[in-house]
């Protein structure tokens, strides 16, 4: 899984969301009224781990949009196994994926792998 122990800028995360791989991720960006919400990717990596992230504009964070977006990526991965990281200072995130169903895996270096199990 990719390993961004510090905050990204804005310019650091359009490069790395330029640079995914199109044709072997599910890319999605979420607006509303024309504004910029966030972007979410779902991804098969080679070890096969079907994982999600996001990333949720500062101005639409603590109003829900995060849950709806990562229900939302959950739902389309294929797989009955979803995983993802976050940092352990991210405490509003590691809640939010806690609250949707996410179990630790482990820590280490400050990030906690999670994972999820659909039913």
């Amino acid at each position: 899984m990719t390993r961004f122990k510090d905050i990204i800028t804005p310019e650091q995360q359009e490069e790395w969301f330029n640079n995914l791989d199109k044709t072997k991720n599910k890319i999605f960006l979420y607006t509303l009224n024309n504004y910029y919400i966030g972007y979410g990717v779902c991804r098969i990596q080679a070890d096969g781990k079907h994982v999600v992230s996001a990333g949720i504009n500062e101005k639409f964070r603590g109003k829900g949009y995060g849950k709806t977006i990562f229900k939302h990526l959950i739902d389309e991965t294929n797989n009955k196994e979803v995983w993802l990281e976050v940092l352990e200072s991210n405490e509003i995130a590691h809640g939010l994926y806690l609250k949707l169903g996410f179990i630790e895996q482990f820590r280490e270096d400050g990030i906690i792998t999670m994972r999820l199990i659909k039913t």
